[in-house]
């Protein structure tokens, strides 16, 4: 009978701060061709924050990145 391989229990790599800077080094690290698409996504979100006066946009393009890294 064959053992099965103990389950990883620590994430391979660390999770990275949830704010901008934190989150273009994890990107850039990586994926470096991801960083336009997150700079995109940064620049939309914010253009939202301020024409909606809410950040809903905000927080939700840091938790996609955040989680997406």
């Amino acid at each position: 009978m064959t053992e099965r391989a103990a389950e990883p229990t620590d994430p391979l790599l660390p999770m990275p701060e949830k704010n901008p800077a934190a989150l273009r080094v994890a990107v850039s690290r990586l994926d470096p061709d991801a960083l336009a698409k997150f700079e995109q996504q940064w620049d939309e979100a914010m253009r939202q924050v301020r024409d909606e006066y809410t950040l809903t946009p905000l927080r939700a393009s840091i938790l996609t990145e955040a989680v997406a890294a």
